[in-house]
């Protein structure tokens, strides 16, 4: 007591605690004490006996310091006993657990104020604190809502797919509580008034549920969902599961409940139809139901939950962009929302991210009753979604900005493979493709057809072209032959002299004949011509002429060895270092090869004598000569680019029919036998594709010898190591990002391929419908984000015009604070209008 005789009071402010007396007036009975003290901004720790009073704004300070900081009550408490003796916090009186409960009673009235709660609902019967189930929880602006932000007429949209719902449900598994011994004595404040459920009735459900066992579609063992069905016996509740927006992250109201023995289809069989039920959704729009084991949980999906959704409404599932690719390539065809028409872009893993907001404060929650655990959970995910409502008009403007690009490049991407392939096969793909869309909600398998077919021909074909009856022209044509020939056998030579491979000298020694004879043949057709063939080294080459003397420019092939051939590819460029930097390390062992023995052994192959080969010998082409005549550059030019053009042809033919060893044999062979002949067979294109790759390297050079103009030397660009891998979106159709084509500059280069071999006209169809599928997402998403557009500003007005009728019937209070929130609602729809009027 002071000497008035005044109590003395423990008051809580955000500057410390402080003891002082307390006046009070004596009018009145204990309620009135009570209003006395809230009416100066003071809640009091008992409401008999006043020895402890938090105010209004140290109890709103930790709600946004847990809501931001993720503050626990200990630590805030830890904060202001600091405050209060900063050389001794250890002697300030505790009262943190006054805290921990006065932050539940602070709550409870915020949540009343926001949703309405201002006075008695006559109407429904309904006074202050008793709400209806899931009244309290802020939506999304932007999610359809008939009645709310959508027009009268919406029905009537000749654009209807736009009104679909597309709900996605995910487990958190950090969200768990430890089971408390006060058991029953809890005091729930509101429950079912927001985003968990009542729980009686989640009980009464899960009682009556079962888990319907599937035989699932997907083959793929689900390592994390296994594990989650493995509970704690220390732990009452193992997680929860809540339904979310996944276009713009907002739980749905009802749409959050617990998990009890892992995440089983019952509880996401209860948490869907109530998220339906509580918001606002009419059977007419359609559901798009994202789930990251959709695969599974769509069988017997009607059986177990049908009589529950509302009569007439269309379902359809999806997996989101992360979860499927974890699964049965087929999963990828038949659930990814890429390939589902009239979806948008949708990732569909939304979730994970408020996980990771909402996963920073689990901690504190685990050791709670359950009531203030459940309360915790409503007061974050509100904020959540109240962020995401103040953060929804720029967020859709980037969306915007994002489709509009993003469209433009996948139609210039579609464009071009189309322009490649041929207006006969675009046709025939594009009736394909749309029958499979309009049939898959009978049959998902049809979806299949974005997969690559397994049925093709083993053939390599090179088109025939119109050649001029030119003498000089065919001369240059037959010289480039022998050319070809001569970097075949260069390459072959340093593989056996790498491998040991004594068997390959006898087929080395026929082909170096075959050259041998090619160039007697040349020389003795440049006489007839005219052509000065004096330069043609059919002997031995003098002793101070070097390899690099006699292969001008290798320099420049240096590059070769960042060739880089993928897992158990055989490759040239496999090599160990060499001292002979500025020589290509392909030719050098070439170079370097002696003459073969008469009865060939791998010792033959190594280095024992300077003897020039066929494969060594300078024909006198203009990009090798320069002394050759001027006029023949042009033919030989033309030439040169005849043969990159086949050169890359059959690349992408190896690639494809690489990839599709991959993807369909090798992937998918269940026995050794068939594993080692598709090994074989890949390590034989391997090789394959290594002297396509050293015949285009000096093929693109001899162009740049010839001083090729600009525009072929963009055409045919210098290749890289990422050009030639194998086709990552053949090889690996689920793999992430496979929804993003960045094509190599190879699979643009070249005619029509209307005529193409089989395995590049399957890669080919593939790499069109799965650009045909972007381009048609990033429209549609680009459609959608303009209604959104327009719902969001409906949904602003909507709210708007029922705080200006709340204010119409209200005690002074509640009126300003009505007229404060129409005012809000408002000015959010005129930045809202103002902002999107940009864009549309």
């Amino acid at each position: 007591m002071d000497p008035d005789q005044n109590p003395y009071v423990l008051f809580v402010h955000t500057n410390g605690l402080h003891s002082l007396p307390y006046i009070q007036c004596g009018c009145g009975g204990p309620q009135e004490r009570i209003a006395g003290a809230v009416r100066m901004r003071l809640m009091p720790a008992s409401f008999t006996i006043f020895k402890t009073m938090f105010t209004f704004d140290v109890l709103e300070d930790f709600r946004l310091a847990n809501l931001e900081c993720k503050t626990s009550a200990y630590q805030y408490y830890q904060l202001l006993s600091r405050k209060t003796e900063p050389l001794a916090p250890q002697v300030v009186v505790e009262r943190y657990v006054e805290l921990w409960r006065l932050s539940r009673c602070w709550r409870w009235p915020k949540k009343l104020k926001w949703g309405g709660q201002n006075k008695t609902r006559e109407s429904d019967g309904n006074t202050i604190g008793e709400v209806r189930t899931a009244e309290l929880t802020p939506f999304c602006p932007c999610c359809l809502q008939p009645g709310v932000n959508l027009p009268d007429n919406w029905k009537e949209d000749e654009n209807k797919w736009v009104y679909h719902r597309t709900p996605m449900a995910n487990g958190n598994f950090k969200a768990d509580h430890i089971r408390q011994s006060t058991g029953d004595k809890d005091v729930w404040l509101s429950p079912g008034s927001s985003m968990l459920p009542h729980r009686e009735e989640y009980a009464e459900f899960l009682q009556a549920a079962e888990n319907i066992k599937t035989k699932a579609p997907c083959e793929n063992s689900f390592r994390a969902i296994e594990n989650t069905l493995l509970y704690a016996k220390t732990c009452d509740i193992n997680g929860i599961v809540a339904i979310a927006c996944p276009r713009h992250g907002c739980f749905t109201p009802g749409g959050v409940t617990n998990l009890y023995r892992g995440k089983q289809q019952k509880n996401v069989d209860w948490v869907l139809p109530q998220s339906l039920k509580y918001s606002n959704m009419d059977p007419e729009q359609g559901l798009l139901f994202f789930y990251d084991i959709a695969c599974q949980y769509s069988v017997h999906f009607q059986r177990r939950i049908g009589h529950w959704l509302p009569v007439g409404l269309d379902t359809d599932f999806a997996i989101g962009q992360f979860h499927v690719h974890g699964h049965k390539e087929n999963c990828l065809f038949r659930f990814s929302s890429m390939f589902i028409p009239q979806s948008g872009v949708i990732i569909g893993e939304i979730l994970k991210s408020l996980w990771a907001n909402l996963n920073a404060v689990t901690p504190a929650m685990r050791t709670a009753t359950l009531a203030h655990q459940a309360e915790m959970l409503d007061n974050h995910i509100c904020d959540s979604n109240h962020k995401k409502a103040l953060n929804i008009v720029r967020m859709l403007c980037k969306r915007y900005v994002l489709a509009d690009k993003r469209a433009a490049d996948a139609e210039d991407t579609r464009d071009e493979i189309a322009e490649r392939v041929g207006a006969k096969n675009i046709a025939a793909w594009t009736d394909a493709v749309v029958e499979a869309e309009n049939t898959r909600y009978i049959d998902l398998s049809v979806m299949d057809i974005y997969g690559m077919s397994a049925s093709y021909e083993d053939h390599l074909a090179v088109p025939a072209e119109d050649e001029p009856l030119n003498g000089e022209y065919q001369w240059i044509r037959e010289a480039i032959e022998v050319q070809e020939l001569q970097w075949h056998v260069l390459c072959r030579a340093k593989r056996a002299l790498k491998n040991g491979q004594a068997n390959e000298a006898r087929q080395i020694a026929n082909l170096r004949e075959k050259i041998s004879k090619g160039i007697s043949d040349i020389a003795l057709q440049s006489r007839v011509l005219g052509i000065d063939g004096s330069d043609i080294r059919n002997v031995d080459p003098p002793a101070s002429l070097t390899g690099t003397e006699l292969l001008p420019g290798d320099t420049l092939f240096s590059n070769l060895n960042d060739f880089e051939p993928p897992d158990n590819d055989i490759d040239v460029d496999d090599e160990e270092s060499s001292d002979k930097a500025d020589v290509p390390m392909v030719l050098t062992a070439a170079i370097a090869s002696p003459p073969l023995a008469k009865h060939p052994t791998t010792a033959s192959l190594s280095h024992t004598s300077a003897h020039l080969h066929a494969e060594n010998i300078i024909i006198p082409l203009p990009s090798t000569v320069p002394q050759c005549a001027a006029q023949l550059r042009s033919h030989e030019l033309g030439l040169r680019e005849r043969q990159a053009d086949v050169l890359l042809k059959s690349l992408r033919e190896i690639i494809a029919e690489k990839s599709m060893l991959y993807s369909h044999t090798l992937c998918g062979a269940g026995r050794q036998l068939i594993k080692t002949r598709s090994r074989d067979r890949i390590n034989t294109l391997n090789k394959k594709r290594s002297d396509l790759v050293y015949a285009y390297a000096r093929c693109q050079h001899a162009m740049m010898t010839l001083k090729a103009d600009d525009t072929t030397l963009r055409k045919f660009k210098e290749l890289s190591k990422a050009d030639i891998k194998s086709n990552t979106y053949v090889v690996n159709p689920n793999q992430p990002g496979s929804t993003t084509l960045n094509l190599s500059w190879i699979w643009h280069v070249g005619r029509d391929d209307e005529s193409a071999p089989a395995a590049l006209q399957e890669s080919n169809r593939v790499l069109y419908l799965k650009s045909r599928a972007l381009a048609s997402c990033w429209r549609e998403e680009l459609l959608l984000v303009k209604y959104e557009m327009e719902w969001t500003v409906r949904y602003f007005k909507h709210n708007h015009d029922i705080w200006v009728d709340q204010s119409s019937n209200s005690s002074p209070g509640a009126k300003a604070y009505a007229q404060r929130k129409a005012a809000q609602y408002l000015r959010q729809a005129q930045v809202a209008e103002g902002e999107f009027i940009k864009y549309n």
